[in-house]
C-alpha cells in the first residue's frame, strides 16, 4: 500500500539519510518481530513443553542446579 510512496520519498533523500532510514527500518523489524513472539507466547506456560519429561523425585535446588548446569 505504502511501498511506492516510501520508495519515492526515500529515493529523494541524500545517501547519508538513506542509511538512517535503513537503520530505522531494521529497528522496526526487530521491534515488531519480538512483539509478535511475545504475543504468541502470551498465555502459554513455557514449562508445559517439558513437563513430565523426567522424574526427579525429591531434590534440593542445589541438586537440581548440579544436574542441570553440571556444577
Amino acid at each position: 500500500m505504502y511501498d511506492i510512496d516510501i520508495q519515492t520519498k526515500v529515493s529523494m533523500l541524500p545517501e547519508s539519510a538513506k542509511h538512517e532510514v535503513l537503520d530505522f527500518v531494521e529497528f522496526l523489524l526487530t521491534k515488531y518481530s519480538s512483539f509478535s513472539k511475545k504475543r504468541a507466547r502470551k498465555g502459554k506456560n513455557p514449562m508445559s513443553e517439558i513437563a513430565g519429561f523426567a522424574e526427579i523425585g525429591k531434590m534440593t535446588s542445589a541438586e537440581i542446579d548440579r544436574e542441570i548446569y553440571d556444577l
